[in-house]
């Protein structure tokens, strides 16, 4: 098994725990809360693979939507959404955060595989880390998470800015990418526990 395809499944695990519950939080029901766990763990990386020109991972192998189903139907059946308060404990902050250094990872892949300049990785790199957390904002009619919070996105670009940086030296491999990962978690972590962000104007 490589190394993307770990990093993906990861993702969607930590993207589905995630999506699960905010849709909690605004007490959806269960086709709303559904749609919530697919878009937010899927919908990055269809929108990443159909700029790239490629039918969606999501499209053509049966693991993304049996990870998310599997994660819906374990986080409901043992209630874990019922013990915290949910988007501002510092647990659905840390699931998020594996998603999103996972995600990272995977859209800077892609770009580089697809031989994109600097800007094209970030850029999917970006589009995979937050695109189906956007639309489900969107959806609930919230202000998406990355234009509030200064160092959300701010860690799939300096992600996307590693990956690429071991690329041009040839030292993409998985102790590197996992060093990468483990990075990018602490980033976003250190970043939320301290409240850095960006200047507001």
């Amino acid at each position: 098994m490589d190394f993307f395809l770990i990093t993906d499944i990861i993702g969607l695990i930590a993207f589905s725990i995630s999506g699960f519950l905010i849709a909690v939080e605004y007490k959806l029901d269960l086709l709303g809360t559904l749609i919530s766990v697919f878009s937010t763990a899927l919908l990055g990386g269809i929108i990443r693979d159909t700029i790239a020109g490629n039918t969606p991972f999501a499209f053509t192998h049966i693991y993304p939507s049996a990870v998310v189903i599997t994660i819906f139907v374990i986080t409901y059946v043992t209630n874990i959404y019922k013990k915290h308060d949910i988007e501002h404990h510092k647990s659905f902050v840390f699931v998020d955060a594996i998603g999103l250094a996972s995600f990272s990872i995977t859209g800077a892949l892609v770009g580089i595989n697809e031989g994109l300049n600097l800007f094209g990785v970030i850029f999917l790199s970006s589009i995979t880390a937050i695109g189906g957390g956007m639309f489900r904002d969107m959806l609930l009619n919230a202000k998406p998470v990355f234009l509030d919070r200064g160092f959300y996105m701010s860690v799939a670009f300096v992600i996307s800015i590693i990956v690429v940086t071991l690329n041009y030296f040839s030292y993409i491999n998985d102790l590197s990418l996992i060093c990468v990962f483990a990075f990018g978690l602490m980033l976003r972590m250190i970043a939320y526990t301290r409240k850095w962000g960006l200047p507001r104007l």
